[in-house]
């Protein structure tokens, strides 16, 4: 009589789900969130396969594949109390370093076989297959250690809810996959059952997990289904139906037509060989027009990135990223903050009509909630966040009138440089995962270029700026001399001079910093009066100079 292992399917389903998902993961963008639930699949994928391999008797063994998978199955409490720390960005070292110790302890007990033993073979006359499990007292240490477990998750959790609120994203689904795992287990130890339960709310555990992550907006489902995924699992299905007909079409060959057995195999091998090619070709196909959105989106970047790379020029940078942005995403508007005396000042906006003057305060919640993000965040999901409730009234009304539906950070090397406002998309859309994360990709190139156009314009700015009085000083003087000439060749240009008297004397009478603050006076007074009809400058000690285009010396002297 044949052997067989009841329910072996539900591992197997297990093992190929947390399989595809790892590799889905190890493709994405890594996060610590991301690092921790990689780590949660590597112990699932152990766990599932450790089962499958003990109850198939694979070499080396039963009891060696069975510590393999008990371990991990121990283990993946501690991991997903990591995963929930790390989601909900709680430190808690005291409980990490507690269960992380209970858990090795476990571990090494387990291993040694003085807390469970190795199950035991036998089988059914009906041919099933049924593993014997002897448990004695030292079981009770991993129960006392599951409660804590529970209680840790259930006390972060609970404290979660209150200070930010059931809307947190994904706070939901992972309590639901925390209720989902205890429920699992709990029916996996009835008397005579032989379901695998356990394993069955371990994937609904990482399926929901995973659903977490995407509504934080840290990975999509899209991600999955890959182009390469698709093609191989369109081969590998074809493959498969194919099996089934060859034998079939071997057989109308040879009884229909008359062919000979080695010439109907030969036909039926260039047959599927040439089904399989054309297969390929349109899988191929397919899948580029699935994928053609993130080929156009990937194009675009690697054009702003070679397009920023070859200017140092702020308004140029702000212009490529918002042609950009809008050439993969139907967004209304978008505005550039830059840092200033009052905080986050607008500077560039990408309907001109429509820009305005605003600012944000260094300290607003706003720009604080940013700072304990990645890259950025949806005004959605800090509107359900406790600390949405300090926002100042006026920050509110001035969200709401620009549609502000994303906000994201321009970094430097101290932190936040800068702020993207991206506005409501047309026809009121919402923002998918691919293009939030195109945003940030496009944001992140800026961020350097914008940086090193700072330093620039600053290095450049400090060389022609006369640091006290705050005009041009004598080398910008001379290089524009030059410039407004031959702008003004045939039209007038005044150049006025301004020479203090006797400002040795004051300095020797009153001191310097009383004379500082004359020139200052006489700088800003000169700055006034010539306004936007010209352009002042230090000459020298005590000499200022101004250069007046179109202004003849008459119109001058008024």
């Amino acid at each position: 009589m044949t052997a067989y292992v009841p329910y072996l399917y539900v591992n197997l389903i297990a093992l190929y789900g947390f399989t595809f998902m790892l590799i889905a993961f190890l493709a994405s963008r890594k996060t610590p969130e991301i690092w921790a639930f990689i780590s949660m699949l590597v112990a699932c994928i152990l766990w599932t396969g450790g089962s499958i391999l003990m109850r198939l008797s694979v070499y080396p063994g039963i009891s060696f594949w069975y510590y393999v998978s008990i371990v991990a199955l121990f283990t993946l409490p501690f991991l997903a109390y990591q995963f929930v720390s790390v989601f909900i960005k709680r430190k808690g070292y005291v409980s990490k370093i507690v269960i992380g110790l209970g858990t090795l302890i476990i571990d090494i007990l387990t291993v040694s076989g003085l807390i469970l033993e190795a199950p035991q073979k036998s089988i059914l006359p009906n041919g099933g297959i049924v593993f014997t499990y002897s448990m004695d007292w030292p079981i009770a240490i991993v129960g006392v250690l599951a409660v804590l477990y529970i209680l840790f998750v259930a006390r972060i959790l609970a404290q979660t809810v209150k200070e930010k609120g059931r809307n947190y994203p994904g706070i939901m689904y992972i309590i639901i996959s925390a209720v989902v795992m205890i429920v699992g287990n709990m029916l996996q130890i009835l008397p005579g059952n032989t379901f695998p339960f356990d394993t069955l709310a371990g994937i609904i555990f990482a399926i929901l997990l995973m659903l977490a992550l995407c509504q934080k907006h840290m990975f999509h489902l899209s991600l999955l289904i890959s182009r390469s995924v698709i093609i191989i699992l369109g081969l590998i299905f074809c493959a498969i139906g194919f099996s089934y007909f060859v034998q079939p079409t071997r057989l109308i060959l040879v009884n229909y037509f008359g062919m000979e057995s080695e010439a109907a195999n030969t036909v039926v091998i260039i047959l599927f060989a040439l089904l399989i090619t054309l297969l390929y070709r349109a899988l191929t196909l397919i899948a580029d027009l699935l994928f053609a959105h993130k080929n156009q989106q990937n194009k675009l970047v690697k054009r702003f990135s070679k397009d920023v790379s070859k200017t140092l020029k702020t308004s140029d940078i702000m212009d490529e990223m918002v042609d950009t942005i809008k050439s993969a995403v139907p967004v209304d508007n978008i505005y550039v903050l830059l840092p200033s005396a009052k905080g986050f000042e607008s500077y560039y906006g990408s309907r001109k009509l429509a820009s305005r003057q605003f600012s944000i305060a260094f300290d607003s919640p706003f720009i604080k909630y940013l700072k304990d993000r990645d890259s950025h965040y949806l005004v959605s999901d800090f509107e359900a966040d406790p600390l949405y409730c300090s926002v100042w009234k006026d920050e509110k009304e001035l969200f709401s009138s620009l549609s502000i539906a994303c906000v994201y950070a321009i970094r430097n090397d101290t932190g936040i440089g800068g702020v993207l406002l991206l506005s409501d998309k047309q026809k009121n859309r919402k923002y998918t995962y691919l293009e939030l994360d195109y945003v940030s990709t496009v944001a992140s190139i800026a961020s350097i270029a914008i940086n090193n156009a700072v330093l620039y314009e600053k290095m450049y700015r400090e060389a022609r700026i006369d640091s006290l009085t705050d005009t041009y000083n004598y080398r910008f003087f001379a290089e524009q001399v030059e410039v407004e000439f031959e702008k003004n060749k045939n039209d007038c240009l005044a150049l006025l001079y301004v020479d203090i008297d006797d400002f040795r004397l004051f300095n020797q009478l009153y001191g310097t910093l009383e004379g500082d603050h004359v020139l200052c006076t006489v700088a800003k007074i000169m700055k006034q009066c010539i306004g936007d009809s010209g352009t002042v400058y230090r000459y020298s000690g005590k000499i200022f100079a101004a250069l007046l285009p179109h202004y003849d010396g008459q119109r001058t002297e008024k």
